[in-house]
C-alpha cells in the first residue's frame, strides 16, 4: 500500500504542530505522558510524520484542546 502525500508546506505543518503542542501542554498532557522526553521537560513532543501528527502519549486529544490550537492558528494567520 502506498502512503498518501499532501501538498501542505512543511512550514505550515510545523506551525500546526507548535499550536497543538502548546495547547496540549496547557491541558497538562506532558504530566500524563509515558514518554520520558515529555514528562521530564514539561513540553509536548508530539511526533509528526508525512501524514500528520502521531498519537499523543498523554491520551486522546480532547476537543477543547484542538479548538484552542485552531484559535492559535487563526490568530497567527491574521497577522
Amino acid at each position: 500500500m502506498t502512503e498518501r502525500r499532501d501538498n501542505i508546506p512543511q512550514g505550515f505543518k510545523r506551525l500546526c504542530m507548535s499550536a497543538l503542542s502548546l495547547a496540549l501542554e496547557a491541558d497538562g498532557a506532558p504530566e500524563r505522558c509515558p514518554r520520558r522526553a515529555c514528562r521530564f521537560s514539561g513540553h509536548c513532543h508530539l511526533p509528526m510524520g508525512d501524514n500528520g501528527p502521531g498519537a499523543c502519549g498523554g491520551g486522546p486529544i480532547p476537543g477543547h484542546v484542538a479548538a484552542e490550537a485552531a484559535l492559535m492558528l487563526a490568530f497567527k494567520l491574521e497577522e
